[in-house]
């Protein structure tokens, strides 16, 4: 997306800007046509035989807790209340509605009865349907209490969605007549809002692109360069782009999406309200925080002029949309850079392969579409390795205080980055000093050059910018006891042959995130890129095998350090392990075109050997690429097809009204189950607490916490008994969504292993879940009840 759109001209910014203008103020306008939902007209009579003795509550709600409110909890009082204004109707096709109620009960809707249902003392539930189209419907409902405590509950089901009870919707109710403009305004009221701020948020993002693609062109034109060939990077980026934003609804909408370790809206509003200071802290350093911090001040602004409640869901995933975005557009830049820092040491071709590799990793468009730090982290990276290459074979100073300032941002960003640069050094030195003697200066000019100690200064400052020191040390020092007290748990002992296991996983990670075609194409241009810099001795072979530094540096300065690997941790790994990748397929092509590799079964001319060969090979490089980007595209498949959409969309149509459900989770995997807002939830540990009490008529399980309860007994003993049927459940839904046969990587041992998630978060995208009804509850020998 980066290069696809020619730049902004300013007659463009100011069309834009005034059309932002005016929607601005036209949302503003109308937010006094938003009707005043959130409840229903309501009237008690104290006498049900008489229509003369009674009472106006005001606005309210047909339920057990907001009659007690307004009438007490007198259980011999004998009333009778009617409910009365307008519902808005948004969804069309067949509603149902239950009520569970002690008394007579009866529902009108546009005058029309569409409920009614005589009971004893003994509440019991009662459900209906009705035929509705979109607009303002007329509601009353008539509640007749002899005796006892009151039971009122009145729950409504729109296509498409659960059965939710009224105060859960009380946005849709409002205590008067409505008529249909009123309506069809109110809910362009509505919409507008959220369509501001996302047409903001996209015109920043907008702004931000433009801003990158004139640093990228500042660079470039100071050494009278130009980034040439855009036509093949365009097509990487919009390949990318599709595949990027393919599955980036994942989760959505919701305060809390299903990606592990995503900087969550909460979190961004939190820093936000704190002024990134104050003692603010977090797990992450504060850059990236600072980057969508700026979505999530327009997302706040919507808040502050009344336009919406920021904790609402609309906002949320409006700002969860936002941040999801910035990664997108991250994503396609680190892919400018690898192009950039493959052409440095290269030529267009063999930037063009680089970039197209880099695509093709599980775990890049994976993270390309998530709210994590990781992508973003990597750009700064990847433009850190631009300038390193660029200094090896130049040796300007620009360069260098570029490479600082990058690298700072990535340290900033994610803190192992640190790995990446901590060799690096010694490479710019000993390349600074065989620029120096070219020049004919003496060695020592080379080691204490002063481009070193301004690099040091830019480091310095721009970390002091970045934490916000002094103003938040106390911040940056919580921040910075975290790392110490550790995050992560060694995986092998701290012997020879533990780290040598240890390599041996990382390298098979590798092999995993991107498929054997591409990987063995990395190692073999490694291979090629040595042979060529023993052979040639340049400056440009040499620099192309110094890129090996920094991914020597990060593995043994931060991963044998902590001894503890991630598919994730190793995606600035591959994406040097694909510059040496498409100089391995750019070399062989032309290898091929140059000399025969097999004889020739037919006698004919050199040129058309030529030809048959260049063709062959353009055939394999094709075959191969189609196999890698189907491979890496598993991943886009299993988050579209998520296994939990299923069993969302099995809740909503065969929960009954008013049933309580048990999620059953441990600590924060709770995150991996269906999204069940609107339901009465309850969470349970099994490996601590039992089922006591009502039971509830619904279990939700996430199948991979079998394998963590196994090593727990009370777990494992839940486990069987609920299995066996001996706690009065049986399963009723299990399994995850199926995939197309060409989603290769489904079928490799990572991802049909439970126990490897420790490894990788794509292990949990289309989860296995499990749902078990009551057994009575499933026959329909007993009534549902709130």
């Amino acid at each position: 997306m980066l290069f696809l759109v020619p730049a902004l001209h300013r007659r463009t910014f100011w069309i834009v800007f005034a059309f932002l203008l005016v929607l601005t103020v036209a949302t503003q306008v109308t937010r006094r046509h938003t009707l005043n939902a959130g409840g229903l007209r309501t009237t008690y009579f104290l006498n049900p035989a008489s229509p003369d003795a009674k009472v106006v509550g005001g606005d309210g709600l047909p339920w057990r807790e907001a009659v007690r409110r307004d009438l007490g909890d007198d259980r011999r009082r004998r009333f009778r209340a009617t409910w009365t204004g307008t519902m808005l109707v948004d969804g069309v096709g067949w509603h149902e509605l239950a009520v569970y109620a002690d008394g007579d009960t009866a529902i009108w809707l546009d005058g029309r009865q569409v409920f009614r249902a005589r009971n004893g003392l003994q509440p019991t539930t009662r459900t209906a349907g009705v035929d509705l189209r979109r607009g303002p419907h007329l509601v009353r409902i008539d509640y007749v209490h002899r005796r006892g405590p009151v039971s009122l509950h009145v729950a409504w089901k729109a296509p498409g969605e659960s059965f939710r009870a009224l105060h859960q919707i009380a946005d849709r109710l409002v205590a008067r007549r409505v008529s249909s403009p009123e309506y069809w305004r109110a809910r362009i009221a509505r919409a507008l809002p959220v369509l501001t701020v996302g047409m903001w948020i996209i015109v920043v993002l907008g702004a931000g692109i433009a801003l990158y693609r004139t640093w990228i062109a500042a660079v470039l034109r100071a050494d009278g360069d130009s980034l040439g060939g855009t036509a093949a990077l365009r097509g990487v980026l919009l390949l990318a782009c599709v595949l990027a934003l393919w599955g980036i609804y994942w989760g959505l909408p919701a305060g809390h999406a299903w990606a592990p370790d995503e900087l969550t809206p909460a979190r961004v509003l939190a820093a936000l309200d704190a002024g990134f200071a104050n003692g603010w802290y977090d797990l992450y350093p504060p850059l990236q925080f600072y980057v969508v911090g700026v979505i999530a001040a327009l997302v706040k602004t919507g808040h502050v002029l009344a336009w919406y409640d920021v904790r609402a869901l609309e906002p949320q995933t409006l700002l969860y949309f936002g941040m999801r975005l910035t990664s997108v557009l991250m994503a396609l830049g680190c892919l400018v850079f690898v192009y950039l820092t493959a052409r440095e040491v290269g030529d267009e071709r063999r930037a063009f392969y680089a970039a197209l590799l880099s695509v093709c990793s599980l775990p890049f468009l994976y993270y390309a579409k998530t709210a994590n730090v990781d992508v973003p982290y990597l750009f700064w990276v990847t433009a850190s390795l631009w300038f390193y290459v660029r200094f090896l074979r130049c040796g300007r100073r620009r360069d260098a205080l570029w490479l600082a300032a990058m690298a700072t941002a990535a340290v900033a960003t994610k803190d192992h980055a640190y790995g990446f640069y901590v060799l690096v050094p010694l490479t710019l030195i000993a390349f600074n000093i065989s620029h120096r003697r070219q020049r004919g200066e003496r060695r020592w000019r080379g080691v204490f050059d002063p481009t070193f100690g301004l690099c040091a200064l830019v480091v310095l400052t721009l970390a002091a910018a970045i934490y916000l020191l002094p103003l938040n040390i106390a911040g940056f020092m919580a921040h910075i006891e975290r790392l110490r007290a550790g995050v992560y748990t060694p995986m092998v002992a701290g012997t020879i042959a533990g780290r040598l296991e240890f390599l041996q996983l990382n390298l098979s990670l590798l092999v995993w995130m991107a498929g054997w075609p591409a990987f063995l194409a990395g190692a073999a241009g490694v291979l090629v890129a040595a042979w060529q810099a023993g052979a040639r001795r340049g400056l440009s072979e040499a620099a192309m095998l110094a890129l090996l530094v920094p991914a020597l540096s990060y593995v043994v300065t931060f991963l044998m350090y902590v001894q503890y690997t991630y598919d994730r941790f190793l995606l600035g790994v591959w994406f040097i392990l694909a510059i040496f990748g498409g100089h391995f397929i750019a070399t062989t092509m032309e290898w091929g075109g140059r000399r025969p590799a097999f004889a020739s079964l037919r006698r004919g001319s050199p040129e058309r050997e030529a030809r048959r060969r260049r063709v062959l090979m353009r055939g394999l490089v094709t075959v191969a690429f189609t196999y890698t980007l189907m491979y890496a595209s598993t991943v886009n498949v299993l988050m579209d097809r998520d296994g939990r959409y299923a069993a969302e969309r099995f809740l909503k149509a065969y929960t009954p009204p008013f049933a309580r459900i048990y999620v059953l989770h441990s600590g924060g995997a709770r995150w991996y189950l269906p999204r069940l807002g609107g339901f009465d939830v309850w969470s349970l540990d099994p490996t601590q607490h039992k089922l006591v009490g009502r039971p509830p008529e619904l279990l939700v399980l996430n199948d991979a916490e079998r394998a963590r309860w196994r090593h727990a007994p009370a777990g494992r003993q839940f486990l069987e008994d609920l299995d066996r049927g001996t706690l009065g459940y049986h399963r009723v839904f299990s399994g995850r969504t199926g995939r197309p046969r060409w989603a290769i990587a489904a079928r490799t041992r990572l991802f049909s292993s439970v126990g490897s998630s420790h490894l990788s978060n794509l292990t949990k995208i289309n989860s296995s879940i499990s749902i078990y009804a009551r057994k009575d509850l499933a026959t329909g020998a007993l009534p549902t009840r709130p």
